[in-house]
């Protein structure tokens, strides 16, 4: 490298090395870095588990906690003095599950879920409490029954159009005094008169708890204050976190059920037989594929196990048949027969087709067009190639 190229080289990584600072220094005094938090919606996890806030919360407040969708989880043997919050108690249990549910209760273990199954709307107290109520056996065994009352809004609402007006302020056993948020419509009814807690507002009593043995069960007449989407409003979370300590134990276990059904039989054969399924389907679409309309006749079935030299040869005559109508097996067997008299006669080969033609007519004594249609003439219709066969089979057999 010269010097002259040296020095234009240097000038080109100065100029280069300049413009690189420069544009740094724009894109720093012109952009800053910025965090933005977007909203993107509840993920799946919590689409799916209502609880998912609150086992979040419970989890800050330093509990151990387990969350599981599968109603049957509240049939297994649990700790003592642990705590279990279900969405729903579900339907009926059998009195083997039931002795053993309540005898874990009155070990400790402190059960609090929803009464959601509200079948009853009877305005007369007195005779709503004459009807027993089947469908829960603890509601049924402690005398708490739900209610449920459509209140008319316009009578309701004509004087305060305020929307907290289901708000009201409740008193715990610590003389904590927390606002919620229940529904006014739904209420519980402590026939047994048993309660040792109890938050009623002026629609009604909507959470009951007993004591039973050293265990506590908590009944509430809804639990979407629970959920994810108003766990933080007023003072639900705080309403937990009561519920959870109140039986005083020293296990911080705590299991919440948010789906009172168990998975359905079609739902467990796609979890342990997916492959299974997958095959099936495919099994069943092949099959309707094959019982489908089929186009053009269908095929015979031949038996090859005895087929013999002559078979074979028609077939092939057939196959040859189809492809060019047998011109080629044609050509061929006039090539042979043409090489064959080339060789009887010598004399052909000096002359011309049409000599030949005269010639051969005359040492076989047959007329020279039938010579002509067997060696030279291309046939266009069937009768004109079984023609051309015949003349030249003759020919052979003449020679």
């Amino acid at each position: 490298m010269t010097n002259d190229r040296r020095v234009v080289a240097l000038l080109l990584v100065g100029l280069l090395a300049i413009f690189s600072t420069l544009t740094i220094k724009w894109f720093f005094n012109n952009f800053e870095k910025k965090e933005v938090v977007k909203s993107t919606g509840y993920s799946a996890e919590a689409r799916r588990n209502k609880f998912l806030a609150a086992e979040y919360y419970l989890r800050n407040l330093g509990r151990e906690v387990e969350s599981d969708s599968n109603r049957a989880r509240l049939l297994e043997t649990h700790e003592s003095y642990q705590t279990i919050l279900i969405n729903d108690y579900g339907p009926k249990l059998s009195p083997t599950h039931f002795k053993k549910l309540k005898q874990w209760i009155e070990n400790g273990g402190h059960l609090i879920f929803t009464a959601n199954n509200f079948q009853y709307s009877y305005d007369d107290e007195d005779e709503y409490i004459e009807n027993d109520f089947k469908n829960n056996q603890l509601l049924n065994e402690y005398g708490i029954l739900p209610s449920y009352t459509n209140f008319d809004e316009n009578n309701e609402n004509s004087d305060n159009d305020n929307e907290d007006n289901n708000i009201s302020n409740y008193i715990l056993r610590d003389n904590t005094e927390i606002s919620i948020d229940f529904s006014s419509s739904t209420q519980l009814l402590d026939t047994a008169n048993s309660a040792t807690l109890s938050l009623s507002d002026h629609y009604g009593t909507h959470l009951i708890q007993l004591d039973i043995g050293e265990g506590k069960l908590t009944v509430l007449s809804d639990n979407y204050l629970l959920s994810n989407n108003y766990i933080g409003e007023h003072d639900h979370a705080y309403l937990l976190s009561s519920l959870v300590e109140i039986n005083n134990s020293t296990s911080k276990k705590i299991l919440l059920l948010y789906n009172n059904q168990s998975d359905s039989i079609f739902t467990l054969i796609w979890k342990h037989g997916r492959e299974a399924c997958i095959a099936f389907l495919a099994f069943l679409v092949l099959g309707l594929w094959s019982l489908r309309n089929r186009l053009g006749p269908i095929m015979p079935v031949i038996n090859y196990s005895n087929r013999n030299i002559t078979e074979h040869l028609t077939a092939i005559a057939r196959f040859s048949w189809r492809q060019d109508h047998g011109i080629h097996l044609l050509n061929q067997s006039r090539i042979a027969c043409e090489n064959a008299m080339l060789k009887r006669y010598p004399t052909l080969k000096q002359m011309s087709t049409l000599e030949r033609l005269h010639h051969i007519s005359d040492i076989l004594d047959i007329e020279a067009k039938k010579v002509h249609s067997a060696l030279y003439f291309e046939p266009k219709s069937t009768n004109e190639f079984i023609n051309s066969s015949h003349y030249l089979q003759k020919l052979w057999i003449l020679q």
